[in-house]
């Protein structure tokens, strides 16, 4: 196989990555809107190959950026907090590192974008995000109580504590 060909099987794969991740985000988002109760903005831009999904209510915003490189970022936007921006993904050609990132993904932006969508309170859930990226998933997912059935979404369990803040709040001080 040459060189040439072994470039565009490259792009054609990473191709096929993005859209299946683009996939997992509009799943969700068909998923997640059963319930709107509120206005939400959802925007979809797709440019020279990457998709950005913005989804904005007033004063909130949490976006999905699924770039043409592969790589995968998420951010959170509140307006009393700082953008917490987190890579949750970086290329890997593995297609088994594919399919068990996807498989996360998929879960991940179901339970994100359906509380998003049904007013979950974003500037509590910003309280207790780590600044940095290794522990989002956990913060976010912990910081929820869990739905009495499949009919209702996760919401924010308000006798929880944040382990990361302590540890915050002991390296600041």
């Amino acid at each position: 196989m040459t060189k040439a060909e072994q470039k565009k099987m490259e792009k054609a794969a990473k191709q096929a990555f993005i859209k299946n991740a683009f996939g997992c985000v509009l799943d969700a988002v068909f998923e997640g809107s059963g319930r709107i109760s509120s206005s939400p903005q959802i925007r979809v831009m797709m440019k020279n190959g990457s998709r950005y999904i913005r989804f904005h209510r007033y004063g909130d915003d949490f976006n999905i950026q699924i770039y043409a490189s592969g790589d995968v970022d998420i951010e959170f936007m509140e307006f009393c907090h700082d953008t917490r921006k987190y890579r949750v993904f970086e290329y890997d050609g593995d297609m088994e590192v594919q399919a068990a990132f996807l498989e996360q993904f998929w879960q991940d932006m179901r339970m994100v974008i359906t509380e998003f969508l049904e007013h979950a309170d974003w500037h509590t859930i910003l309280d207790f995000m780590p600044p940095d990226g290794d522990h989002w998933q956990e913060a976010f997912i912990d910081s929820l109580e869990p739905a009495v059935n499949t009919e209702e979404p996760l919401r924010w369990n308000p006798e929880w504590v944040s382990k990361y803040t302590d540890d915050e709040e002991d390296s600041v001080g």
